[in-house]
């Protein structure tokens, strides 16, 4: 991977579960701190996204491409109760 771009486009997404190796956790770990300063927190336009991307050159860091269809995003509860909802119907078409 050499780079996390966000956007609202159709293109792949960093969607899905993040399994991370020790060294690169600890990379993001100590780099963390810097992003609870105001100037960070109060940036709507930065994402969580932001602080691998900046150390990249860092991070060892692959892909596994999912199908659309078993990404759900939750950024709100609203957004959890759909994927609730959306879950309970599989559930009984299964």
């Amino acid at each position: 991977m050499t780079d996390i771009v966000t956007a609202s486009e159709s293109t792949q997404t960093l969607s899905g579960l993040s399994y991370w190796k020790e060294i690169d956790c600890e990379i993001i770990r100590n780099n963390y701190p810097k992003y609870l300063e105001k100037k960070y927190i109060e940036n709507s336009s930065l994402y969580w996204d932001d602080i691998p991307r900046n150390y990249l050159a860092q991070l060892e860091i692959t892909t596994q491409k999912l199908e659309n269809k078993s990404i759900l995003e939750m950024d709100n509860v609203e957004e959890y109760q759909r994927v609730q909802e959306i879950l309970r119907e599989q559930e009984n078409i299964n």
